[in-house]
């Protein structure tokens, strides 16, 4: 039995078959290795040591923890440059309520393209900061060791 505040150890492969699923799918919805590891009840030593012994389960456990961060980017993407989709509305025609389709349009964000281009661009569209120092320099030393050790008072 595991100490206190600590997760049992499920080295045994069964145990990966068993979790496979909610490890590969609480890493598509974005946790953190972490935070997948407290979710299943396991150690993150035990998830690094599955993914040791079972590459093929890494390639797919690694492809998973990328999902939710290239989904994430295409939406920024979209919102930068606008998009539009279908959407359903209830409009009343002829005294009776009937279902639409109509198409919704976002425009393009302009913080999302100043995002984007700051990620993807840094080099052109982050702003640079120049600062320049002019003036003279003044270097005072003090001797603290000549200095007296009982200062008297101000009177």
């Amino acid at each position: 039995m595991p100490a206190k505040g600590q997760k049992k150890n499920y080295y045994e492969p069964y145990k990966l078959k068993k979790t496979k699923a909610k490890l590969l799918k609480l890493a598509n919805m974005g946790l953190t290795v972490e935070q997948i590891a407290v979710a299943c009840d396991i150690a993150e030593r035990t998830l690094q040591y599955w993914k040791k012994q079972h590459p093929t389960f890494a390639k797919e456990f690694d492809e998973a923890l990328k999902h939710p961060t290239e989904r994430v980017r295409a939406a920024l993407f979209q919102r930068a440059i606008g998009y539009s989709h279908p959407e359903e509305k209830v409009v009343i025609q002829n005294g009776k309520p009937v279902i639409v389709t109509v198409t919704k349009h976002y425009p393009p964000d302009t913080a999302a393209c100043q995002h984007w281009l700051a990620v993807y661009r840094p080099e052109e569209w982050i702003p640079k900061v120049k600062a320049e120092l002019s003036g003279n320099l003044i270097v005072q030393t003090i001797d603290y060791a000549s200095a007296s050790k009982d200062p008297s008072p101000a009177s």
